[in-house]
């Protein structure tokens, strides 16, 4: 079964379109595209990413948009697009490949670092009721869970 790959760009509106171009061969995927850190946290509400791309970074730079991504998802894996440098051994990062990489390098990259992130995903346990809930549910929630005061 091919499940939708859910994929995060962070540089420039180029760099994006370079792995749109890439991802098309790819079946299912969502492409989440973020220029800025400013981008990134309107990006922050969606649901799941399995593989975050950062393109070209300094270091600096990587430690902010690498520590928003582990807060947020924190079983996405990062992949740095960029030459050997003084972000080689930061330990920010899952996995490196060079800029001048084949598309094909890079959407192997991409669908490796993804299997990894959804085997990671923690299964979320079923308890019968939405994360809200209901009324209804809270209270026969917290009567199974707490006794009463009068017994």
């Amino acid at each position: 079964m091919i499940t939708t790959l859910h994929v995060l760009s962070i540089g420039s509106p180029d760099e994006g379109g370079l792995v749109r171009d890439v991802l098309v061969l790819r079946t299912r995927c969502r492409l989440y595209v973020a220029t800025s850190t400013w981008d990134l946290s309107i990006v922050l509400g969606c649901e799941e990413i399995d593989v975050a791309i950062l393109h070209n970074k300094s270091l600096r730079e990587l430690r902010v948009f690498a520590a928003h991504i582990r807060r947020r998802w924190p079983d996405a894996k990062i992949l740095l697009v960029q030459e050997k440098g003084e972000t080689e051994d930061c330990g920010m990062y899952d996995e490196r490949i060079a800029s001048c990489a084949s598309p094909e390098t890079l959407l192997a990259a991409i669908e490796r670092l993804g299997a990894s992130a959804r085997r990671a995903r923690r299964p979320v346990l079923n308890t019968g009721y939405s994360q809200q809930g209901s009324r209804e549910g809270r209270r026969r929630w917290s009567s199974v869970t707490r006794p009463s005061p009068n017994a």
